[in-house]
């Protein structure tokens, strides 16, 4: 088996499954039992898989004239699969993409589309990298006759989809007008159109704003941008506003660093993040004065885990115990403790360590292959130990010649 995994070794960012497929179009006398061995990917769920059930050679043909993309999703291949080859049944479409009979069935763009329709799609047809909802919306300025039902059949967006996009409403005039005026950004969220929306005309209610975004009522009633605020945090809500795609948790210690007077409440108020949620948040917790000038000068990252900046925190503070990382980070000192990269290792583990640390980019599997290569007699709990990677994770890959043979 090593053989096979040095011939056809996983490329980086390859999914289980990609490399599975690979691995079998290489070597296609393996074994499902071996293909799961080897690329970490359940039996079961390569004997549901087309790419290695044994198929009807004219379909085979087509498979390999037609094959997946890499993360190509199974419905996305069907829908390819049948521009290229019309002429496939659902069954068969079922079984070149692993897709179930009934998900094709009921997805818009598979059916046959009726002659007045055919025309418009041929009239107006969708661009390249066109989504759904925005090909929808398209067709529906240049045909405004067109129903929901033909729109998703035109489109593939579902019809409950086109339902609730207020793009596709019947609006009252003065509400039709600024929707007109001020219209829904490609790939802006409901919530943010909400927000600019309101900016530009605060006059607006919640169930105007609602109906012009699609965003649920609900939602905007506890977005703090739509809440009347006293003044004094209006003022800092001006002085301070929130970014576009920044985080509501984000935003809420951006505004503590520059406001650190204010109290959860005024923050909870400000950035709709609840006051619980931040009460848990080191960074709005009073920490002892050692701790705070550490935070101060090794601040969380943004989007940056809990676990992942507690790490960081004990390369560059090895002093720190569990408690006090758990402090700084929010992680739980339990998984802390849990956490093979966080442990006091032995002597002669940590001399290999820093004879060879692990390299910026390199993953953590990638990392263990490497101090394996160079320290063939480590046992696989060291390597768990140095490298932070699973014992059950390196088993397998010693099984399956990994450890050896990656690059």
């Amino acid at each position: 088996m090593a053989t096979f995994d040095h011939l056809a070794s996983r490329l980086d960012n390859e999914t289980n499954r990609d490399y599975a497929r690979r691995l079998f179009r290489s070597h296609p006398q393996l074994t499902l039992d071996q293909l799961s061995l080897l690329s970490g990917v359940v039996k079961r769920n390569l004997a549901q898989d087309p790419a290695f059930r044994e198929l009807p050679s004219e379909l085979a043909v087509i498979l390999d004239q037609t094959p997946r993309r890499d993360r190509e999703r199974n419905q996305h291949y069907a829908r390819r699969l049948f521009q290229s080859h019309p002429y496939l049944t659902f069954e068969q479409l079922a079984l070149l993409s692993g897709t179930l009979k009934g998900h094709l069935k009921a997805d818009p763009m598979l059916q046959e589309l009726p002659a007045e329709l055919a025309v418009i799609e041929r009239r107006t047809p969708r661009r390249n990298g066109e989504t759904n909802t925005a090909y929808a919306r398209r067709l529906l300025e240049s045909h405004p006759r067109l129903t929901l039902e033909h729109l998703s059949l035109l489109s593939g967006a579902l019809k409950g989809n086109l339902i609730q996009n207020p793009a596709f409403h019947k609006l009252p005039v003065e509400l039709a007008l600024i929707h007109r005026n001020l219209p829904r950004g490609d790939g802006e969220a409901k919530q943010g159109y909400a927000r600019r929306l309101f900016q530009l005309h605060p006059q607006l209610t919640l169930r105007q704003l609602s109906l012009l975004s699609g965003a649920l009522k609900s939602s905007l009633a506890q977005d703090p941008a739509f809440r009347a605020l006293p003044a004094g945090l209006l003022t800092i809500r001006d002085r301070t506003p929130q970014h576009d795609l920044e985080t509501n948790r984000n935003y809420a210690r951006r505004l503590f660093q520059s406001h650190p007077q204010l109290t959860l409440d005024q923050l909870s108020l400000l950035s709709g993040v609840v006051k619980g949620s931040l009460s848990q948040d080191p960074a709005f917790r009073k920490l002892p004065a050692e701790l705070a000038r550490i935070r101060h000068q090794l601040p969380q990252l943004a989007h940056e885990a809990n676990q992942s900046y507690a790490r960081r925190l004990l390369k560059s503070h090895p002093q720190l115990t569990f408690d006090q990382l758990s402090l700084l980070s929010g992680a739980l000192t339990s998984s802390l403790v849990q956490d093979p990269t966080l442990r006091e290792l032995p002597a002669d583990i940590v001399f290999i360590g820093k004879q060879m640390p692990q390299l910026d980019d390199e993953t953590k599997t990638g990392y263990a292959c490497r101090l394996f290569q160079s320290h063939p007699y480590l046992t696989l709990d060291q390597l768990s130990l140095l490298s932070g990677v699973r014992k059950t994770l390196l088993t397998r890959f010693h099984a399956s010649g990994r450890l050896t043979s990656a690059p």
